[in-house]
């Protein structure tokens, strides 16, 4: 275990990589319009659930859709990571068992751990009923933690909110209101229903704790209230983008709120002193011009006093500022404006919070950690995200030394009793200190969050190794088990693995910027195309030719070929003028590839090229006007389609001709950003124990004189199991032909008889 080496990991840009991702996910959605449909998703889910599933006999047999038993076949299941958190937008604890901590991921919905995060089996996802990708809040009733309320939808601009740029966009994924649960989290129902407006978000509730039937809501439609326990809502503020919302626990009719982002209309903090009838706009010291957002903490000891945080208050927009207020929000004085601890996430990730019994201790966080422990004044860097270890890093942690906490910290809450221990949500997952940040720890056992972008690569002949990248947590291979390996750093984005050696892969992070490794992720050097700084998508693509492991293809606004694995490149003709977001090179044509770019207003986003890229054909007439990103055919069954998207995984047996749900064991609501078919055997569970099902990943049978036989590391027979049609699991008990059980180690499963295909799979006991 170690640190990155220097020469792979990239320097943190000085732009928010998060901006673009959110704004070109946005973009991507909303095409050719400005803004994505109100209720396109909620209605979309509709009527994905009503769909027909389609079993995994029907893709065997073309032409099949008949309703499949829910069970019938294999389900989806979860490959992890279970040792890297995704981005996480909240923590919530409960008040009368601090080790219940909730966790609000920003694209797995709402988690909760039974162990204070601590473990490898730590996190288990919360089921809703509800299409619930972003948890981005969580309030519990202090006096009878039975109740809560659920916040969806993670969106940081409100309409035009920046001139007229931006329609809508920097959003990370669907809300449709306020969630309740009157029974600590199941059932859940909807308390504030915006399922047909679901361009909304919502950021912060609070319940009042002399009267917990009413209830605050911090918007991005602006302050709701509630007089009797969510039946119904009442907009008590219009302002809009309200990013924080707090209440005086002593005095419940006295809030304050803050609002704006991207310097949307009326944004600024407010205050009301009778429940919300009447909102006075604060000034007395308050910066009247900043583009960021700003967040508020109340002292529990003494609710005169306030502090803000405030991000955005230089130009261009950056700089952050800590303000503090003796007289409920009158006057304000500013106590640090030279720690810029939000920097260019000053919109998106910052939070500022104070030491429960002693109003002194400040703290405040952004790219990493900072505390005071004189009311705000020259805070200190308490953490470093530059620290993470390389590697497999253990699940339950740790994923780097004492002082490492992963970079974009969303928020800060505080143990209701024990004031050393603060927990921290960032785009890594969850981290903890228990001693007042001296040091930390991550909480991210079986946290399965992460979000992989487009480009997931898998071997040909193996479903181990794969590659894949992921929002702000590096690449990671597979390997075969729930740890997964981190390599490169950075955004990770597109891989590729070679389809004649698995130990050749490359993987890349934003920019197009690409590193290969030729001993199967031991060590990487850097092979980007030229043209950096020219028109190139944050998640640029590149692909491996399967015909041979020698041409490479890459694209920006152009076209680049490598015949050597990237060491030389050679630049093609333009495609479009507009970035390249996916690429394919054909399987059984040389030279032929197709890729799809950002569209024009007419389409035009699809190009082929017969010649390596050396010139393009527009290929869009006749296809809808939308953002082409991917289609996944089965490479053994041509007429055997998959379609991943906002609403889950479909598929077709008949080439298009009629389409079944494909979700059987996947969450009630995931974004399928990527899809990937390989062709060999599947096994699970792996590693194993005891026993182990294998089967024929695509489901067809081999009929005849076939066998499934199992193979140690050094390629010697173990066990061979007769079988005259694999179309559902064989089970492997772990011993060989004599019967005798074998020790814990790798292992190989391999197809052999008259349909031979030399089909493989990895298979790990671990006892």
């Amino acid at each position: 275990m170690a640190g990155w080496q220097a020469e792979v990991v990239p320097q943190r840009l000085r732009t928010s990589g998060a901006r673009q991702s959110l704004d070109a996910w946005s973009r991507a959605r909303a095409w050719p319009d400005s803004f994505i449909p109100d209720d396109a998703h909620f209605r979309g889910v509709q009527e994905a659930e009503a769909m027909l599933p389609v079993s995994s006999a029907g893709l065997g047999t073309p032409g099949d859709v008949a309703p499949a038993s829910h069970g019938s076949g294999p389900k989806w299941r979860s490959l992890g990571p279970l040792n890297i958190g995704g981005r996480t937008l909240c923590l919530t604890i409960n008040p009368q068992n601090p080790m219940t901590v909730y966790a609000g991921s920003a694209g797995g919905g709402l988690w909760v751990s039974r162990t204070g995060g601590i473990g490898v089996d730590a996190w288990r996802r919360v089921v809703t009923g509800l299409p619930v990708t972003s948890a981005s809040c969580l309030a519990i009733a202090p006096n009878d933690t039975s109740v809560m309320y659920l916040g969806t939808g993670e969106v940081y601009a409100w309409q035009n909110a920046l001139g007229g740029l931006v329609g809508r966009g920097t959003r990370g994924s669907y809300g449709f209101g306020i969630l309740k649960s009157i029974d600590a989290g199941q059932p859940w129902s909807m308390s504030l229903d915006w399922s047909r407006d679901q361009r909304r978000g919502v950021w912060s509730i609070r319940i009042d704790p002399e009267e917990p039937n009413r209830v605050w809501a911090a918007t991005t439609e602006g302050i709701y209230r509630s007089t009797d326990a969510g039946a119904t809502w009442t907009l008590s503020l219009n302002v809009v983008m309200g990013t924080d919302i707090e209440l005086d626990v002593q005095n419940p009719d006295t809030a304050y709120a803050a609002c704006g982002n991207f310097n949307s209309p009326g944004y600024g903090l407010y205050r009301t002193f009778n429940g919300g009838s009447n909102w006075t706009r604060l000034a007395g010291g308050l910066p009247a011009v900043y583009g960021g957002k700003a967040q508020i903490v109340l002292s529990s000891q003494f609710t005169n006093v306030i502090y803000a945080g405030i991000g955005g208050t230089g130009v261009p927009p950056s700089g952050s500022m800590i303000l503090r207020s003796f007289d409920h929000g009158t006057t304000w004085t500013q106590r640090s404006t030279l720690v810029d601890y939000s920097s260019y996430q000053y919109w998106y990730s910052h939070d500022i919070a104070i030491q429960p019994n002693n109003y002194e201790n400040v703290w405040v966080c952004g790219i990493d950690i900072w505390k005071s422990m004189t009311s705000g004044m020259s805070p200190t860097r308490v953490s470093d995200w530059q620290l993470a270890y390389a590697g497999v890093v253990p699940i339950g942690g740790p994923e780097g030394p004492a002082a490492y906490v992963h970079a974009d910290i969303h928020a800060i809450t505080f143990h209701p009793t024990v004031m050393s221990t603060v927990y921290f949500a960032t785009d890594g997952g969850v981290f903890r200190t228990i001693n007042g940040g001296a040091s930390y720890e991550s909480c991210n056992g079986g946290y399965a969050t992460s979000q992989f972008y487009p480009g997931f690569a898998v071997a040909a002949a193996d479903t181990v190794p794969a590659l894949g990248g992921m929002q702000d947590n590096f690449s990671a291979i597979y390997e075969g088990g729930p740890a997964w390996n981190r390599v490169i750093g950075g955004d990770g984005c597109w891989a590729a693995i070679d389809h004649t050696n698995s130990f050749n892969m490359w993987g890349s992070y934003q920019l197009l910027s690409i590193h290969r490794s030729f001993d199967r992720g031991a060590n990487w050097s850097a092979v980007i195309p030229p043209g950096a700084g020219s028109t190139t998508a944050f998640v640029a693509p590149f692909v491996l030719s399967s015909l041979s492991s020698t041409p490479l293809y890459a694209g920006r606004a152009i076209g680049y070929r490598a015949t050597n694995g990237g060491t030389n490149w050679v630049a093609g003709g333009a495609i479009a003028g507009r970035a390249t977001i996916a690429m394919s090179a054909s399987a059984t044509l040389p030279g032929r590839i197709i890729v799809g770019c950002e569209p024009d207003a007419g389409g035009n986003a699809v190009w082929l090229s017969d010649n390596e890229g050396i010139s393009w054909t527009n290929i869009s007439a006749g296809l809808p006007n939308r953002y082409p990103l991917d289609v996944v055919v089965d490479p053994l069954h041509p007429q055997h389609l998959f379609v991943g998207n906002d609403l889950g995984v479909f598929a077709s047996p008949d080439g298009g001709g009629t389409w079944g749900s494909f979700r059987e064991g996947l969450p009630e609501a995931l974004l399928v950003c990527d899809l990937v078919v390989t062709p060999g055997l599947v096994a699970w569970p792996n590693p194993f124990a005891l026993r182990i099902q294998i089967r024929m990943a695509d489901g067809t049978p081999r009929h005849g004189d076939g066998a499934i036989v199992i193979l140690n590391a050094a390629g010697r027979l173990v066990r061979h199991l007769a079988v005259t049609d694999i179309t559902s699991s064989t089970t492997w008990d772990g011993t060989d032909d004599a019967g005798r059980s074998v020790s814990d180690g790798v292992y190989w499963a391999r197809i052999q008889g008259e349909n031979n295909k030399g089909e493989s799979v990895r298979l790990v006991r671990r006892r």
